[in-house]
Order: C-alpha cells, then structure tokens, then sequence
C-alpha cells in the first residue's frame, strides 16, 4: 500500500476502514467495541455537544444523550425544557443545575422557585436600557451561600437577541449595583460612571 509516495502504510488499512464506518471504538487483545455513527450531532460555537430542542448525539438504535453547551442532562430530550424548580433543586451537580436553570431561564426560576429579591430592580448603568435583580440563593442550589444578580448581556448576539443570565456574587453585597460593580472587581462609583460595560 503506497498513499503519497509513503510505502508501509498496509499495517494500517483496517483502521482506515474502521474510522470510514463506525464511530468510537476500542481495541482489546482478543476483542474490539465499535459503536455506529450516531444520525445526530450538534454542536455550540465553541465545539462542544449541545442541542437547544432535542439531543445533542443520537444513534440508530434511538439511544441518545441530552446535552447543555458540553453539560449532561439528567432528562430525555423531549422534556429538556420542562425543568420544574423542585427537580432543579433537587439536582446535586452544580453543572447540571446551572444548565437547567439556563434552559428554563433565569427570570422564570427566580419566580417559579420563589426566590426573595434583594432591594429593588434598578437600571444598569453599564448597560444602556437594562436592568439588574438581585435574590438570595437557597442554599441547597449551590454549594456556599450566594446570591444572583440577573443581568443582560452587554453585547448583542449575532441573531440580534441579548442574552438575560445570572451571575453569583458573595452573600453579603447588598444592592444590584454593587453586585454588579463586584463582577468587575470596580466599586460601585466606578460602575455608575460606566460608559459601556463589556
């Protein structure tokens, strides 16, 4: 066997057509696994699995895995958006819990989980035209005691959307402005007077 110019390339003939018709395999001394290629595979802007509706990788045999921006869902794919607070709460994976919590949507946990706002929703002045919330955390969410400052992305994204998320801060900022100011690392002064937050 000869592939450009290159002689000896025989003892590597059967990988070629192992990696042309199957997907992950692994070879033992006296057996081998080797899986099918998988009819969906859907990936995020930074190459990792994630599907928005659906799985994010599945076989012929329906066997698939649900998948959050590379986070593993514990549920399949046609309830990912279901999420209820108590099975949130419930979920001991810090990963797995941020995830559903994006999925359902920050505005909407914070009300269907009953989270206690902390002073009041005020304008961002890092960001033009929206604003930020700050709640307490029950603890049983994450693993120390924090809050979340609901805020928007300062930059849109390229459909034209912004991107509403929450963002943990320690237990004892006090106001949406300094928690903000605290994401930073600026005081709240110094945040007041910016004239873009990026």
């Amino acid at each position: 066997m000869q592939r450009l110019g290159v002689d000896g390339l025989s003892p590597w003939a059967g990988h070629q057509v192992v990696a042309r018709n199957a997907y992950w395999w692994w070879a033992f001394r006296h057996f081998a696994i080797l899986t099918e290629r998988p009819t969906e595979l859907h990936r995020d802007g930074l190459g990792r699995l994630h599907a928005e509706h659906g799985a994010a990788i599945a076989w012929p045999d329906s066997w698939s895995i649900p998948v959050w921006h590379g986070t593993r869902l514990p549920s399949t794919p046609d309830v990912i958006r279901l999420f209820p607070p108590a099975e949130i709460l419930r979920e001991r994976n810090t990963e797995t819990r941020r995830a559903m919590i994006e999925i359902v949507g920050w505005d909407k946990f914070v009300t269907d989980a009953g989270l206690q706002q902390v002073g009041e929703t005020v304008a961002d002045p890092g960001n033009p035209g929206q604003t930020l919330a700050l709640y307490d955390v029950p603890e049983k969410i994450y693993d120390a005691r924090v809050r979340v400052l609901l805020c928007t992305n300062a930059t849109e994204e390229r459909d034209g959307t912004r991107h509403r998320f929450g963002l943990t801060v320690p237990a004892h900022i006090a106001d949406p402005i300094s928690a903000a100011a605290w994401t930073f690392d600026v005081s709240p002064n110094e945040y007041r007077q910016l004239a873009r937050a990026c």
